[in-house]
Order: C-alpha cells, then structure tokens, then sequence
C-alpha cells in the first residue's frame, strides 16, 4: 500500500526515513546549515542558561517527555508574561546536549535553533485559546515550578505537531517542533 502523503503521520515516516537515509549514506550533520541545507534566521530570544551540569540520559528514555517538555514549559511561561524559572530555562540543556551517536560532541540542535522554536511555541500559545488549554493539561497532570512539569505524551505530540518552526527548513522545507526534536533524538540514539 502506497503512503499518503497528506497524512501527518506518513509526512512524519517520511521525514524519519529520509533522516535515516541521509545519516547512514553520509557523515553530514542535518543541523549543519554549512553542509546540510538547514536554512535559519537569528533569534531575538537568548536567555541565560546554565546547562553544562545537565546530562542526556546514556540510553534513549521510555518516553519522549524529558525531550519534550523543557521547551513546552518555558514558551508556557513566556506566553504567560511572567519570568521564566531559572531551572526550566537550564532543562533546555537536554535537547542542547544531543549529539550524533558516533560523535556526541558534535551538538545536534545549536541555542539559536532552540530558541527559534522557543518562540515559534510562544507565538502558537498565544493564539486562540492554546494557553489556556495547555495550562488546564498542566493543572490535571503536574504544573511547572520546579522542573518542566508534565502534559500526556499525546498532548505534547500535538501540541509540536501544530508548530511549524519559522526560520528553520529541513529537506528543502518547513519543518514542525516534533520532527525538528524527533530527528535530533533519533540521531543521538541511533534508532
């Protein structure tokens, strides 16, 4: 049976397969716009973030949240107009910490980059009534204090599904929060 392209989880087995085509064919980083045709812009955004002490776990986690939910809560809180807690900035460092499996030094996702989708989810919340919704999926599962609280997974997948990350192309294209973050996993587990 032939995929449908129009289907967002067969545009997801798409871009997967094509990660996974272009990381075994070659050594070429998809983050490194130089080499790979990742096209950006600058962020506005760059908050102080002490990330050196935080560790990617050794094995690909059960879950995706401890990737997921380090950017969810800190556009939550910038939506909201309040400061943002200094350890929920600091939980970026796990998604800055990704690095390709045979070479972990080399960095996946670079802070412009993270930042760039910081306010791409900022910009979505602000919308209709994404912030209210997010914070009532906060309020019945655990809110952010005083780490990146939790919304269920299919909440989170959703919710990055629907942000399309501006100034960042993948593949010749716009490319969403999940795929963006989904790749750089992928890429640091190897599967």
């Amino acid at each position: 049976m032939e995929p449908n392209y129009s289907n967002k989880c067969d545009k997801k087995l798409l871009l997967l397969q094509k990660l996974e085509e272009d990381t075994q064919s070659s050594d070429v980083d998809i983050y490194d716009a130089s080499e790979s045709g990742i096209q950006e812009t600058t962020s506005s955004y760059n908050p102080e973030r002490y990330i050196t002490s935080i560790k990617i776990p050794i094995d690909k986690p059960h879950t995706q949240s401890v990737f997921y939910m380090p950017p969810i809560a800190e556009a939550f809180y910038i939506a909201k107009g309040v400061s943002v807690p200094q350890v929920i900035l600091n939980a970026g460092g796990i998604i800055l910490g990704l690095g390709l499996k045979n070479n972990p030094t080399h960095k996946l996702i670079n802070k412009n980059q993270y930042n760039l989708m910081i306010e791409a989810i900022v910009q979505y919340l602000k919308q209709a009534n994404n912030l209210f919704k997010l914070e009532n999926q906060f309020m019945m599962d655990r809110y952010p204090s005083k780490d990146s609280g939790h919304i269920s997974g299919k909440d989170q997948e959703i919710l990055l599904n629907n942000i399309i990350i501006p100034g960042i192309q993948m593949f010749g294209g716009s490319v969403n929060a999940q795929i963006f973050l989904e790749s750089a996993i992928t890429q640091q587990y190897g599967y």
